[in-house]
């Protein structure tokens, strides 16, 4: 129970509270228990408002870590033999389609082109035409002939296994770095005795 105040102050003039009558008492007890809950949601708002940025802080991490995912993904995309040809021969740009009819690569994708009887030839990155909004394959660092790939035993011993569907995700990011270096080193050894 509420104790009752000596006074009460409404609209600026002071009353007593023993000269109050029973009635007016009542409200003024009415009153303080209303205050006391207002206090109290109060409190809550500011507990539920600290909650709330924490929660919003941890989304935006997820949210980046998400983003990063997305643009870290890293595939295996087996092509034939001619266009691998093709391509090393005059590295650039292309249309994604003319080497998977994949819709599912989005733009930072990174595919790592693997030829059967071969190896790995080079890697390169999905990058969206402005003009057209086409997904096109950006060689990154193409062998400079077929000769230079990266064959099944030297990825065994990246800890790699090649691939064994047209297209197929490849997991982990400290092999794909280390899988990305080698064919960087592998692209141009000719340039790599300046």
């Amino acid at each position: 129970m509420f104790k009752l105040p000596k006074s009460v102050v409404l609209e600026g003039r002071k009353y007593p509270t023993w000269t109050l009558s029973q009635r007016a008492r009542e409200q003024l007890v009415n009153l303080q228990h209303v205050d006391a809950h207002i206090q109290e949601i109060h409190q809550r708002l500011g507990y539920y408002s600290g909650v709330r940025a924490l929660c919003e802080q941890n989304l935006k991490a997820e949210l980046h870590e998400y983003e990063t995912g997305l643009k870290s993904r890293c595939y295996w995309q087996i092509v034939s033999r001619t266009w691998a040809e093709e391509q090393c021969i005059e590295p650039g740009i292309c249309r994604l389609r003319s080497i998977s009819s994949e819709s599912r690569y989005r733009d930072g994708d990174r595919l790592v082109i693997y030829v059967k009887g071969c190896g790995a030839v080079g890697w390169g990155e999905v990058v969206l035409d402005t003009h057209s909004t086409q997904r096109l394959f950006a060689w990154r660092s193409p062998v400079s002939d077929l000769g230079h790939a990266l064959t099944p035993k030297m990825l065994f011993r990246l800890g790699l296994r090649h691939p064994t569907r047209k297209s197929q995700q490849l997991a982990d990011q400290s092999k794909v770095t280390a899988l990305c270096e080698h064919l960087n080193s592998a692209a141009r050894p000719d340039e790599s005795s300046d």
